[in-house]
């Protein structure tokens, strides 16, 4: 931002710098993507950008005949992201202009007057704050549970799935198990299409045992429609699922219930700090918690209530569960924000650390793909 502010205000500063020092340093060394320059503190602080111009030439005057010269252009704008005692490092804009840099150019910004700083930072500090009030909403207002999730699917994108359910999805996921002595015990990848309105599901699993098995590859496959479902296993037959599977694999497809909390009561419960993040505390009827991000309206963790009791929430205020579900990471997948990767550290002391890999709302689905016959036809 601090780059952008200054190059908006270069185009004014320029005339009145050349009454003034400027600020000036040579690139001694480029490496991984970043420029090494020979300019230190006091003269650059992190945040500070400096130019790079290509060398002047001169035009011709047509008529005159006389040798104008010709001021460089930038080709690259270099912005201080470390200061030390001998050198500074600095990030490159744009990207590829690092073609264009070489050992011992110059690289420059005009020294800006008291007034000029202050005009910056003032001008930095209305623009976060206009961001600030856009993205986070105030959230420490919240006094409700439906504040808080409406916020958090603001925030994703998740209040246009909420607004407009989507029919169908394909979802592909990997997890990976890691044992106590970091080695993978096993890599799982699933792939489930489901056909929403009609509660039909269709999901193969491919899973490879690393440690114990060298590698053996186990494939397996299930589909429910109708309240009727086949599991596959290998190369064996398909067999009907008993009563209690299809109801757990039904109960666990309801996409719009699982990414916008459409469909269960939510309570308020408090506050808790998890990875030194201070979140909201939300109590689902389905005996879930989330912990959601007051500074993002992400979500941070979640876990069912039990898990959540066993660490004595009430009174130490701090996360410290094992069987937290942890989001690592997030990934924009169309409209949506979802947290795709994911890490669980079991009771056993293992990890379990799963990642989409893909999410298609409205997937394309046919009625055969949730057959027994489709089901039989794989090898």
């Amino acid at each position: 931002m601090r780059k952008t502010i200054i190059l908006m205000l270069l185009a004014i500063f320029i005339v009145m710098a050349k009454a003034q020092q400027v600020i000036q340093g040579y690139i001694i060394s480029i490496e991984d993507n970043k420029v090494y320059l020979d300019v230190t503190s006091p003269k650059v602080v992190v945040g500070d950008v400096l130019s790079v111009y290509s060398d002047a030439g001169y035009i011709i005057h047509p008529v005159t005949k006389k040798k104008i010269k010709k001021e460089g252009s930038i080709i690259a704008d270099l912005e201080i992201i470390e200061v030390n005692n001998d050198y500074s490092v600095a990030t490159i804009y744009p990207e590829d202009a690092i073609k264009k840099l070489k050992l011992g150019m110059t690289a420059q910004m005009p020294e800006l007057t008291q007034e000029m700083k202050e005009a910056i930072e003032k001008e930095q500090e209305a623009e976060l704050a206009n961001e600030a009030e856009l993205v986070f909403d105030n959230p420490e207002n919240f006094t409700t549970a439906e504040q808080v999730i409406q916020w958090h699917l603001k925030s994703t994108g998740l209040d246009k799935m909420a607004a407009n359910p989507p029919r169908s999805y394909l979802i592909e996921t990997k997890a990976t198990t890691i044992n106590k002595k970091g080695k993978t015990v096993s890599v799982t990848h699933i792939t489930r299409i489901v056909d929403i309105m009609s509660s039909s599901v269709y999901t193969k699993a491919d899973v490879t045992l690393v440690v114990a098995l060298k590698n053996l590859e186990v494939s397996s496959s299930f589909v429910v429609s109708n309240g009727i479902g086949w599991l596959k296993e290998g190369k064996k037959k398909a067999k009907p699922l008993d009563n209690y599977r299809i109801k757990e694999i039904i109960r666990g497809i309801d996409i719009i219930k699982d990414f916008t909390c459409k469909g269960y009561t939510c309570t308020l419960y408090g506050d808790l700090v998890v990875d030194g993040k201070s979140c909201f505390e939300l109590v689902f009827s389905n005996n879930v918690k989330s912990c959601i991000d007051k500074n993002t309206g992400l979500i941070v963790a979640k876990s069912s209530v039990g898990e959540f009791r066993k660490i004595g929430i009430l009174s130490t205020k701090v996360e410290k569960s094992l069987a937290m579900e942890k989001v690592i990471a997030y990934r924009q997948f169309g409209d949506y924000m979802l947290p795709s990767m994911t890490q669980t550290e079991l009771d056993n002391g293992f990890l379990v650390k799963t990642e989409i890999l893909q999410f298609v709302s409205n997937y394309p689905v046919k009625d055969s793909q949730f057959t027994k016959e489709a089901l039989s036809g794989i090898k």
